[in-house]
């Protein structure tokens, strides 16, 4: 029980240091993944105890947030946040 609870709280703090690189609410590219990744935080966790630094993370869960984006669009409408993180998510891949 005490390692599932550490995953999550492990998950948790390696995807808030990749959204804040990103520049977007950690809150959103949370949603963003689990759109995609129903076990998001076990995903972030398994990525941090496999040695991923945080470039390497936010390589890999790029293309995730932006497929997460595009389905809150079409469940909400065009958003700024949605907007705003999708740019500055394309920038990051553009750059890469």
């Amino acid at each position: 029980m005490f390692g599932l609870i550490k995953n999550k709280f492990d998950g948790r703090s390696v995807g808030k240091q990749v959204a804040l690189s990103f520049d977007i609410k950690p809150n959103l590219f949370f949603t963003c993944l689990e759109q995609v990744v129903p076990v998001y935080l076990d995903l972030l966790s398994n990525l941090h105890k496999t040695g991923s630094s945080i470039e390497e993370v936010k390589e890999y869960t790029a293309p995730l947030v932006l497929q997460g984006l595009d389905t809150l669009e079409q469940r909400f409408g065009p958003q700024a946040q949605i907007t705003d993180a999708r740019v500055k998510v394309q920038a990051y891949l553009v750059g890469v």
